[in-house]
């Protein structure tokens, strides 16, 4: 016998970087979360350092850390990341207003 999970609708990701400081793209303080994918597009002409981490309120893990970004570059991740509860997932620019973020999460039910 296997138990079926059935989680709620996509929720979009579209957020822009109007600060240099990292910005939550997905998570939740009572659930796991899964992003199935997120782009991130350097929207200026310039070569901002992008950052992706997870954070859990302590510990900061990186996916990408201060990676240069060349003009207009974008940086997509298909592979799927799963957020534990009270994890999150962030992006950050070194450059204000340069960068905007996209992509799909789904909050289990529960």
């Amino acid at each position: 016998m296997s138990i079926q999970f059935q989680a709620s609708a996509p929720t979009p990701i579209a957020i822009k970087l109007t600060t240099t400081n990292p910005t939550v793209v997905a998570g939740d303080p009572t659930r796991a979360v899964t992003v199935d994918w997120f782009q991130a597009t350097e929207i200026l002409g310039g070569t901002p350092n992008l950052s992706i981490d997870l954070f859990d309120g302590t510990s900061t893990v990186y996916l990408r850390n201060a990676k240069a970004m060349a003009a207009k570059e974008e940086v997509l991740r298909t592979q799927g990341v799963t957020l534990n509860r009270g994890q999150y997932l962030r992006v950050t620019a070194s450059v204000a207003n340069a960068v905007d973020v996209v992509g799909m999460a789904v909050l289990p039910r529960g």
